[in-house]
């Protein structure tokens, strides 16, 4: 969902439920059994459509972006919550290149063992930066607010995406830090 307070508040245009997708990996470093800390890269396109009896025109907004998470991670009893920072870089014309959110989320492993999971969760993922702040389109001189909502709207109010996301992932754990009980107690990766 995109938040827009003209949007909102404009009585003829709106949201219709849209759908995206998203792909990604993680790399993490657990602490204990409980805590881990994640850097995720996943690549998202984001999709919102609006219906609208003015106009005849497509009123959809899509692009699609590249994010970058910085997550901890809690886990206990087989479920799971995740939050953090998200820089996200859009790529598509008209819309702010870099910008900065967070993701919270939750949910739980189907399957597993210590080394294995098979999770199943949602995830809430909002850009807090304006992705319209680029202000005139420079083919047209209309407003970026203009060209994705095929309205004018007297002042300019920021734009934030807003999603949730079923999550399917699978953890595998590669490597575990252990002590060796001789050679003077050294720290030692294990596969």
């Amino acid at each position: 969902m995109l938040i827009n307070k003209n949007v909102f508040q404009d009585t003829d245009l709106t949201h219709k439920f849209s759908s995206g997708n998203t792909f990604g990996g993680r790399l993490g470093l657990n602490f204990g059994d409980e805590h881990s800390i994640n850097f995720d890269i996943s690549t998202v396109k984001f999709n919102q459509e609006f219906t609208s009896e003015l106009i005849t025109a497509p009123t959809t907004m899509s692009f699609s972006s590249t994010d970058f998470a910085f997550l901890y991670k809690r886990l206990l009893e087989g479920r799971y919550m995740e939050i953090g920072p998200l820089f996200s870089r859009i790529n598509s014309p008209n819309i702010q290149e870099q910008n900065f959110g967070a993701i919270l989320g939750f949910g739980r492993a189907l399957i597993g063992n210590n080394r294995f999971s098979l999770n199943l969760g949602v995830r809430f993922r909002y850009i807090f930066t304006d992705i319209l702040s680029t202000g005139v389109i420079p083919e047209t001189g209309e407003s970026a607010e203009q060209f994705h909502f095929q309205r004018t709207y007297e002042s300019h109010e920021s734009t934030t995406p807003l999603s949730a996301n079923i999550v399917l992932d699978v953890e595998w754990a590669v490597g575990v830090f252990r002590t060796s009980s001789c050679y003077g107690k050294r720290k030692f990766v294990s596969f």
